[in-house]
């Protein structure tokens, strides 16, 4: 029965306001890296009458900050859970030793490392307040952004509102955390060949104008000055920002 439950409260979607409205401030920042991108096309596109040149440039430095800003938060995202699970881990000890969930919940705050994430640090240190005061930690860990404890949040009112022990659900939490962290480890540590592959491709067409360069043949001179290099280098860039992101979202995908 408590296997149960702890199931359904993680299969709770979150329906805190703060997880919508993360997901609307990324909705938001992507929209405005595509609009800037835009604009910005079209302002050097109508200044220097290479449109296809612009286009293509424009298209390969978004495609870098969209993988970057990618790599960015899946960096940010695994802080996060190692930080929670630390957390789980300190207040887990406290609880089995007899300590009480406040001072558990104190305890455990205040050994939260400075440099950690501040949105996971902020609302720890908010449901230590909550805790302290005789209120409940899920309250704090339901507003948060990070996704990781709003499930928090979801688990330890679980505990309340069906009295079940809440170091029996933490310790399930703090499980499936350290579990999904080793798998997203093992899978990137399997997929390091097939990025290192799909970045050789990426890189290929940058060495094959190098070696036309070497060979004294003008590529990009070809490709920025006349109609047909202007053509081959859009769709060349196109295809390949195209591989890129494609090989990106396979890999992600594979460790979550």
């Amino acid at each position: 029965m408590t296997a149960f439950l702890f199931a359904a409260g993680l299969l709770v979607a979150p329906g805190a306001p703060a997880g919508r409205l993360v997901a609307s401030r990324r909705a938001l920042s992507a929209r405005h890296l595509i609009t800037a991108g835009a604009i910005l096309a079209a302002v050097v596109a109508v200044a220097t009458d290479k449109v296809l040149v612009t286009v293509a440039v424009t298209l390969a430095a978004m495609t870098g900050l969209w993988v970057l800003n990618g790599r960015r938060e899946q960096a940010q995202r695994a802080r996060e859970r190692e930080v929670i699970a630390d957390f789980l881990g300190h207040m887990l000890a406290d609880l089995r030793a007899g300590a009480t969930i406040a001072h558990a919940c104190h305890h455990a705050a205040t050994r939260v490392p400075t440099s950690s994430p501040p949105d996971v640090r902020t609302a720890i240190t908010r449901a230590d307040a909550y805790v302290r005061r005789g209120g409940s930690g899920a309250t704090a860990f339901l507003d948060a952004e990070a996704e990781e404890l709003r499930r928090l949040g979801n688990v330890w009112a679980l505990a309340e509102n069906h009295g079940i022990p809440l170091a029996t659900l933490l310790e399930k939490a703090r499980d499936r955390i350290d579990t999904a962290q080793r798998h997203r480890a093992a899978t990137q540590s399997s997929l390091a060949g097939p990025q290192s592959t799909a970045l050789v491709l990426a890189v290929l067409p940058v060495a094959g104008i190098g070696m036309g360069m070497l060979m004294g043949a003008s590529p990009v001179k070809f490709l920025t000055t006349t109609s047909l290099g202007g053509v081959l280098l859009l769709v060349g860039t196109a295809l390949t920002c195209a591989g890129i992101l494609i090989s990106h979202v396979i890999v992600a995908r594979a460790a979550a």
